[in-house]
Formats: C-alpha cells, structure tokens, sequence
C-alpha cells in the first residue's frame, strides 16, 4: 500500500538527446512563434554556441533578438534591463540558453513580460500573478540547476541582499529541449560544482519531509548517476555518456525538487550568494557535508539505508570523500561575523528550510556557517 497522498505536476514538455539543438526550428516553427529572444551570457556567444541556438531558430522562421547580459547569480535589476531592451521588439518566444542563470533570468523577464510590469519583486507574491508567461524555451548548457523543469526562478534583489525564490505554475517553461552535446565544453571547476548542485537537489528532495514515493523514484536515481558519473565528467569532458547522465540526474532532480521543496543547504546557500555574489554549486558544495551531518539523526532509517547502499561506503563517508577528493576545503568563501545573524535569521525564514528534515535554530544554523566557511 502506497501511504499519503501525492500530487505531481509535471508543466513542461522535455525533449532529450545528443544533437536535439538542431530542432529548435522545427519546434519554433510548430508553434508559430516569429519573434524569438534569446537570454544567454556573453561567454556562449563568444564560444559560438549561442550562435547555434540562433542560427537554428531563424531556421524555424522566427526573427531574432539576442539578450547577452546573465550574470552567475541574475538580480532585480538585470530582470527590469531585459524587460526594457525586449518590450519594444515584443517577442512571442523567449529562449533561456545557459546555466541556471540564463534560465531564471529568461523565466524572470518572461512573467514581467506578460504582466506589463518591469519590477520582478512586485510580483513576488503568487497571488499577483494571473497571467501565463510569455513561452519560455529552456536549453541548459550545464547539468546543475534543473532549472529547465521548473517554474522557479531565483533572483537576487541587490537592495537587501536577499536571493528572492519566484515560483508560481504560470512561470513553467513551454518547452527544456535538453541537448547533452552542449555540455561537453564545460570546464572542469563549473562541471564539478553544477554537478554537486544537481547531487544536492536530489539529496535534499530525497530527505524532504514532503518526500513521496514517486519524488524519491526521480530524487534517488539523480544520486545514483551523479556518484557514478562526475568523475568521469569531470576528469574527461568530452566523454558524452557521463555528460548524457549527468545532464539527465540534473533533469530528474529539478522534477523531483519541483514537487516536494529543498532543504536547510539551499536556504543557508542563497544567503551567502545573496550577501556576496558566490558561485551558488561551490556554496552548496561547502554546507553539504556539516548539514547532512545535522540533519542525519531525523532522516528515516530506511532513507538512510538507501543511500548507504549506494556506496561500499557509508553516506556520509562518501560526502567526506567528496570534500577531500575535489579539494573544496581549498575553495575559501568568507563571511562577515557582523552578517552572520542576519544570514542566520533569513535561513532559518527561507522557504527551502520548511522543507528540512530536522528543525534548526538560528544558533545552530550560525554553527553550521562556521563549520563550512571562514567567519571573521
């Protein structure tokens, strides 16, 4: 007998598979969009890979509009520039093509769009969105965020220094074309870490405390790929098989993470890159170890046995040797002892942190700060 209820929404159509860029016309062309904007960084028009994703939706007979400004971690005030340079060329179709941050950013400006409003934040609050977003086409170019199944999008608002997560069912993504080959030039650091990202979302979805038995079928199997696949990915990145399931751990655990919420990581994680503009898979990457530590005695046992027969190794061991073995305690990130109670407070407020599996008090969330960064 399956215990409990389970709701499981699934908006975005995925298509998958070496070479699926080349059909980003036929798709454009299917669904009659003729103004195409295209959210990428400066980084990916210079690697000509952006140009692929133009190239191939002119092909689709769409006229084109190219946004290069996404930043590692997209602001308020990028959103309002991408809502003024794109209103007047009024586009039908946005295309988020990048990392996570290209996505949010394209799911950020696409609301704005469809709204007629400029400021993100005035839409903060679901109830104020009532109208569906502009399509949004999702082509992630790493296997990190997950971004591309999801209707969240996290944008920092530089005025507080806060990471706002924006979520409503109006923002899914139309369509996440997911083309593995995109990711074969990705450097080693930003592999290691969107793939740690990846790990975390599934790990922290798997010990959610809304967790079902369909989330930890897609959450369980994401962690599965990635202790199988980063080292390869990472070590040989031309290696198409392990970048084929390390993007597709990156997919299932942004479907899975969808539906039942993150953890305690991610809601200290997106204090830090709020306050200090961090890398947001190195951050994560630095808490996991402390925080599953913390959060191991309220992790079901039969959780907990699960994860340890992934390994011949215990879980927990194997995080350790994740530490070790990819040199994070050689990447410092430094906090300031005056911002560590605000932090604090913000994380333990986080919406990510309703859905830990263990309560933490500001004094233990300062506590796990300084176990995984410098504090001074």
């Amino acid at each position: 007998m399956i215990k409990g209820r389970i709701d499981f929404t699934l908006p975005t159509r995925v298509t998958f598979g070496s070479g699926k860029l080349a059909e980003l016309g036929e798709e454009i062309a299917r669904y009659g969009f003729k103004r195409v904007a295209l959210i990428t960084s400066k980084d990916l028009v210079e690697l000509k890979l952006a140009e692929k994703a133009i190239v191939a939706a002119e092909q689709g007979g769409a006229t084109t509009l190219v946004f290069s400004r996404v930043e590692s971690n997209p602001t308020t005030t990028l959103v309002t520039k991408g809502v003024n340079v794109l209103k007047p060329f009024a586009p039908d179709c946005l295309v988020g093509f990048g990392g996570g941050s290209a996505i949010d950013l394209a799911k950020g400006i696409g609301i704005c769009l469809s709204h007629n409003s400029d400021d993100i934040r005035a839409l903060q609050s679901g109830q104020r969105i009532r109208t569906r977003s502009i399509p949004v086409i999702c082509i992630p170019t790493t296997s990190g965020t997950g971004s591309e199944v999801n209707y969240w999008a996290v944008i920092s608002d530089p005025r507080t220094d806060e990471k706002l997560s924006i979520g409503h069912p109006m923002m899914a993504p139309h369509l996440a074309i997911v083309d593995p080959e995109l990711t074969l030039t990705l450097p080693p650091k930003l592999t290691l870490w969107t793939g740690l990202d990846a790990f975390i979302h599934a790990l922290e979805a798997y010990v959610s405390t809304l967790s079902n038995r369909l989330s930890d079928l897609l959450a369980l199997e994401a962690v599965k790929l990635v202790l199988e696949n980063l080292d390869r990915a990472v070590e040989h990145g031309d290696n198409l098989e392990a970048r084929e399931h390390m993007v597709l751990a990156s997919l299932l655990a942004g479907a899975a993470m969808q539906q039942v919420g993150l953890g305690l990581i991610h809601a200290m994680s997106h204090q830090v890159s709020g306050f200090y503009d961090t890398p947001h898979g190195l951050t994560n990457a630095k808490l996991l170890a402390p925080v599953f530590a913390f959060n191991l005695p309220e992790i079901p046992q039969e959780k907990r046995a699960n994860l340890d027969s992934l390994s011949e190794m215990s879980f927990q061991d194997i995080l350790t040797e994740i530490d070790r073995g990819y040199g994070l305690a050689d990447e410092v990130i430094t906090i300031r002892k005056s911002d560590l109670a605000l932090m604090s407070k913000r994380a333990r407020e986080n919406v990510n942190a309703k859905t830990n599996p263990r309560a933490a008090s500001m004094e233990e969330i300062q506590a796990l700060y300084r176990q995984a960064f410098i504090v001074e």
